[in-house]
């Protein structure tokens, strides 16, 4: 029997692996529409629309632009423009990434935040410009689990009311995550960057993280820790420049 659900279970990893789909967003592409079959010829409009189809080991890629303010869904008391609620696998990820040479620019006026996952895993964000954000850029909650954010420049984050911790990435009860060669400054709350509560990366019950090779700047916290997770503390951080901050 043990022998048997192996045997299903790398059949099924194959499957994923050989069956990973790249998926194509394109604002600027005149045929662009949700509704389309997700080429590069015939791309998606929106980033939200990829992922209702995403599968293990699947990439959206999404091409220069400025993706703004769409309709928010609000999950677990945030406004929220892109909610993944799917699971995938270390052998197969799933990846938002800029096309290559291009930056694409998320920029929601300020209302709402952008990328909300409640105890998924394994989810790569490469490549993205985030601005004008309202609490954080990349939002992970409740036991979440290697998390990248890779290569991206994420600024201007605020919120004037309601809750002060913001962030341009927040890990809550967040394992295995990941930040490197991120570019994250002008974090505030009512427009204050130095409210005790902003930070460039928050955190609470957060475990095993590695951050490296960051800039941080223009706000409170570069890293605010509201709470470690009592008997794993064997996160890295290294490698980071930081200025013009108070912690």
């Amino acid at each position: 029997m043990k022998k048997f659900l192996l045997l299903v279970f790398v059949l099924v990893s194959l499957y994923w692996n050989v069956n990973a789909s790249d998926y194509y967003v394109d604002i600027n592409h005149s045929s662009s529409s949700d509704d389309n079959p997700w080429t590069e010829d015939l791309p998606f409009k929106n980033i939200q629309a990829s992922v209702n189809w995403l599968l293990p080991g699947d990439t959206v890629y999404v091409k220069d632009g400025i993706y703004s303010l769409s309709t928010p869904k609000w999950q677990s008391n945030f406004p929220v423009i892109v909610y993944v609620f799917r699971d995938w696998t270390k052998d197969n990820p799933i990846t938002f990434k800029a096309y290559p040479g291009d930056k694409p620019i998320i920029d929601w006026l300020w209302v709402a935040e952008w990328f909300y996952m409640t105890g998924k895993t394994w989810v790569v964000i490469d490549g993205f410009e985030m601005r004008n954000l309202a609490w954080a850029w990349v939002h992970v909650a409740w036991s979440g689990e290697s998390i990248s954010v890779l290569n991206c420049h994420i600024h201007h984050v605020n919120n004037d009311s309601g809750s002060t911790n913001v962030a341009g990435i927040k890990f809550d009860w967040v394992k295995n995550s990941y930040a490197a060669n991120n570019i994250i400054h002008d974090i505030s709350f009512e427009w204050d960057i130095y409210n005790q509560n902003t930070a460039a990366i928050h955190t609470y019950w957060w475990s095993n993280a590695i951050v490296e090779n960051n800039t941080f700047s223009n706000v409170y916290s570069w890293i605010y820790q509201k709470r470690a997770v009592e008997d794993v503390k064997s996160s890295i951080i290294r490698n980071n420049e930081i200025f013009n901050t108070k912690t």
